[in-house]
């Protein structure tokens, strides 16, 4: 018995996408759904030139197959292995079993000569010469040669040319019987996830049930262990109150009312101050401060947002106030009608307090602005920046005042003297940016030093103030005639 329906020569050089392609459609062409393929066809990967010890379990399998499939080209044709090949077949096999599938040049019948002639390079192996008593079945697989889709309707049709002669069928019986097994197998694939549909949705049904009991029981163990804790806090046993409510959220953690029950009793045992819920930002808040009368906060956060809310109730009154990157910080004028913020969008912005609507454009500086301050009355504001700047403006319409005050490092922070004139500002040499943002300048004042302004004309006053290292803030006392800088050197000075 024939261990192979079929045997594919052809040339390793050019044929190979087309052979592989070929080898794996009629194999599968009209095969039942529970089996992998219809035919064997043995098709030899590898390169005869490279390793010709293999010739001998080639043979084997020519004879062990039914039909011979040649793939015919001009480079097939001048494969001394597929010549070999071909010349073993027709001695020891009928040409009626041989099929011509032509990959390249041109194939043409002579009835007289009982030959293939070509106008072009022979397409077919010397041994098939005057060896044909009659034309052989040929496919033209031309349009295929460098690889085939073999889901490809198309191609699968031409393969049934092959497969239909293997099968000893019409070709119209194959591909009908192809159809029928498709259907087939998508029956019973849709039967099977119906069945998994069914048996996922009873056992879905079961495990709810399970959870939802077992859900009512801890429920309800927690109850008994909250009510006992209420018990037990009404006598002034908060020791043993908190260990009934711990038991009682480990039971049931999704229930707000013994979370709130926690945060209370250690609150009033523990931090008697803390009586707002929390003021949340979606992620790290970078400043929060009171407003001049305490009624009010204000929250600056990585999220790109400020917002204002109720110091009393913890209920988010104004916001959010957007900027483009992280908000730095945030702070109220001394009126408490406005709200100053400033980013890394490079940017600091003007807020109206009850409406959170801006007040005029943005002030920009040419990097990320890293704090701010207001004069008393509120007037004015000063900004430091990225770029090696601090800026002073007019917080009535946003115009500049005066020039730049500049340093040969990046500014930390900014603040003005209780009177308004001066302004002292801090920077570090450490955050240096490039120089197209912050160009060196020879008059400017040193990085790792603090520096006094006349806020009006933008001159330094008197000499810098300088560390070590980065200095990371400057501020007056309250009668503006002392400073007291930060560094990161370890020291502070005053």
């Amino acid at each position: 018995m024939a261990r192979y329906d079929a045997f594919i020569s052809y040339s390793h050089a050019k044929d190979k996408p087309i052979a592989a392609a070929l080898q794996s459609v009629v194999q599968k062409l009209g095969k039942s759904w529970y089996r992998r393929r219809s035919l064997r066809v043995f098709r030899d990967d590898t390169s005869l030139s490279a390793t010709p010890t293999l010739w001998p379990s080639i043979e084997h399998a020519l004879e062990q197959s039914r039909d011979f499939i040649l793939r015919a080209s001009p480079e097939a044709a001048a494969s001394k292995w597929v010549n070999k090949e071909a010349a073993f077949w027709l001695e020891h096999k009928s040409a009626e079993t041989l099929l011509i599938g032509l990959t390249d040049s041109e194939l043409s019948w002579d009835e007289e000569t009982r030959n293939f002639v070509s106008t072009g390079h022979v397409p077919l192996p010397p041994a098939l010469r005057d060896r044909l008593p009659s034309e052989p079945k040929w496919v033209d697989l031309r349009a295929y040669r460098d690889g085939a889709n073999t889901r490809d309707s198309k191609f699968t049709e031409v393969a049934a040319d092959f497969a239909a002669a293997i099968h000893e069928i019409p070709k119209e019986d194959l591909l009908s019987q192809e159809v029928r097994q498709q259907r087939r197998s998508l029956a019973l694939a849709w039967s099977a996830a119906a069945s998994l549909l069914l048996l996922a949705v009873v056992a879905g049904f079961f495990f709810i049930r399970a959870q939802e009991s077992e859900l009512e029981t801890r429920r309800q163990a927690a109850g008994t262990n909250y009510r006992s804790a209420l018990r037990e806090q009404q006598q002034g046993f908060d020791e043993a109150a908190l260990a009934y409510l711990a038991k009682a959220e480990r039971l049931d953690p999704e229930n707000a009312n013994i979370g709130t029950a926690i945060l209370m009793l250690l609150a009033n045992r523990y931090w008697p101050s803390l009586v707002v819920p929390d003021l949340s930002h979606r992620d790290i808040v970078n400043s929060a401060q009171f407003s001049p009368d305490g009624t009010l906060v204000v929250t600056a956060s990585a999220d790109r947002t400020a917002a204002i809310w109720d110091s009393r109730t913890g209920r988010q009154l104004v916001g959010p106030l957007i900027h483009q990157d992280i908000v730095f910080g945030a702070k109220f004028d001394p009126s408490g009608g406005r709200v100053l913020t400033w980013s890394n969008d490079n940017t600091a912005r003007l807020w109206d307090a009850r409406t959170g609507k801006p007040i005029g454009e943005p002030l920009r500086h040419r990097g990320w602005v890293t704090s701010a301050d207001f004069t008393r009355d509120g007037m004015r504001l000063v900004t430091g920046a990225f770029d090696c700047t601090a800026q002073v403006w007019d917080a009535r319409n946003g115009e500049r005042i005066g020039p730049p005050l500049r340093h040969q490092g990046w500014v930390d922070s900014v603040e003005f003297s209780p009177s308004g004139r001066r302004v002292a500002t801090s920077s570090d040499s450490a955050r240096r940016v490039n120089p197209e943002i912050c160009p060196p300048i020879a008059t400017a004042a040193p990085a790792d030093a603090a520096q006094v302004w006349d806020a009006a004309n933008g001159q330094p006053i008197g000499h810098s103030m300088q560390h070590r290292s980065g200095v990371r803030t400057a501020q007056f006392n309250p009668d503006g005639t002392r400073i007291v800088t930060a560094s990161n050197d370890g020291t502070a000075h005053v």
